[in-house]
């Protein structure tokens, strides 16, 4: 009896340690995984001008990259803080765990002012982190590319069409590529089917102006010390900027939105129409990322091919604006 329940000691201690490699080896493939998502490309060395519209085609969706903004870091001709009190234990700070933000204007731009929004992380993180700059660089062309594929000038490609409130990823993925040209030249052909919706217009979102670079010496030069990015407590990790650094930062340039009460019923619009198109909303969407109704933080989305990406979590306007 003794012999007996020593080997199904054993048993349960060999069948435990199968079961510790098996959850190490799927650890392993994942963080692999998301190492070579990380590696993706996502900047386009083509200006985001009026003249240079955005790709369209199935393989852009596939694989997104945003343009280069127009404007170039040594044209900066202002630079101040945002958040005109900060309070870092209130969530009110021009910085967070992706990057630091300032208000800005260049010299000869139209349109201003901007947001410049500077990544701590000019290579992409170990996992579980996801790589800030690549994730709202994609995002940001993945919607100039839906904003063109709406643009009334280009209908004669045909229409665009979804699956109303995607239930899985592969009809999110349907409905993201819905928008590029091959699958509107399909649609074209056919009457709609029962099972789809049109899609003619977006809601109003923030403009994203490209990305551009700057250098620790550029940086030194254009940053007063008293607007120096602050050390940014997120948690497990502090995030910032050391004075000495000699490194080279991605920065991408927004357009600037006034503070402003977030209507519930207004930002529903922008929830639902993200979450049919394909994104996915992070666990920790917060109410201090909207302003005026608009989200101005885009690495609170992951599109259905981005590194993150787990469901298709339907967001509520309402829990947001409780939360702030």
């Amino acid at each position: 009896m003794a012999d007996l329940e020593l080997y199904n000691l054993d048993e349960k201690i060999r069948w435990g340690d199968e079961i510790e490699r098996q959850i190490q080896r799927e650890a392993k493939r994942d963080a692999d995984r998301q190492r070579a998502m990380m590696r993706q490309p996502f900047l386009e060395e083509r200006l985001l001008t009026d003249d240079n519209p955005p790709n369209c085609t199935l393989a852009a969706f596939k694989q997104p990259r945003l343009r280069k903004c127009p404007f170039a870091f040594d044209q900066l001709s202002y630079l101040d803080k945002i958040t005109q009190d900060p309070d870092q234990d209130a969530g009110k700070c021009d910085g967070g765990l992706d990057g630091w933000n300032w208000k800005v204007d260049f010299e000869g731009a139209v349109g201003g002012p901007f947001v410049l929004k500077l990544f701590w992380d000019s290579e992409p993180p170990e996992p579980p982190y996801y790589f800030a700059a690549q994730r709202e660089c994609q995002n940001a062309a993945l919607l100039q590319q839906m904003q063109e594929a709406l643009r009334p000038a280009t209908a004669d490609k045909g229409p665009v069409r979804i699956f109303p409130v995607p239930e899985n990823r592969a009809e999110a993925r349907a409905n993201l590529m819905a928008f590029c040209d091959e699958q509107r030249a399909v649609q074209k052909q056919h009457d709609r089917h029962e099972d789809f919706a049109d899609v003619t217009s977006m809601p109003r979102l923030r403009r994203c102006y490209g990305w551009l670079r700057a250098t620790g010496a550029q940086l030194r030069a254009a940053v007063p010390r008293r607007r120096w990015p602050e050390w940014v407590d997120c948690g497990e990790v502090v995030r910032g900027l050391d004075p000495g650094t000699d490194g080279e930062y991605l920065a991408v340039v927004y357009e600037y939105i006034e503070e402003g009460d977030n209507v519930a019923e207004t930002m529903q619009e922008t929830i639902d129409f993200l979450h049919d198109a394909g994104f996915h909303y992070t666990i920790c969407a917060m109410a201090r990322n909207w302003k005026s109704s608009m989200l101005v933080d885009f690495s609170d989305i992951i599109h259905v091919g981005g590194n993150g990406w787990c469901n298709v979590r339907l967001l509520e306007a309402k829990h947001i604006t409780a939360e702030g």
